[in-house]
């Protein structure tokens, strides 16, 4: 995924709050404040607006930990939480 103006968006393979759970850029976009990324997102989200409620749901998730139980098993929640703490590591050494 380029950064830039010609973003080709990814296949969009989004359909329930867990799919958008489960891609490292939505993780990083939505906790990480990464600017960069919004452009990718609002092109996603204005070429297939029937998302936009499943996006704000998974987003609500990511910044609410109560309502994330409501999403996960508790397991599939403390995985998501360690890939998101290695996914920030990792881009955080990359600047």
């Amino acid at each position: 995924m380029k950064n830039d103006c010609n973003v080709d968006t990814k296949k969009v393979y989004y359909s329930k709050v867990e799919d958008f759970l489960k891609d490292d850029d939505f993780i990083k976009y939505v906790l990480d404040d990464a600017p960069e990324m919004a452009f990718y997102w609002d092109k996603l989200l204005k070429e297939h607006a029937e998302l936009l409620k499943v996006f704000e749901e998974a987003k609500d998730a990511l910044l609410a930990s109560d309502e994330t139980a409501e999403v996960m098993t508790l397991s599939e929640e403390r995985k998501l939480k360690q890939r998101i703490f290695t996914t920030l590591e990792i881009n955080n050494r990359d600047y």
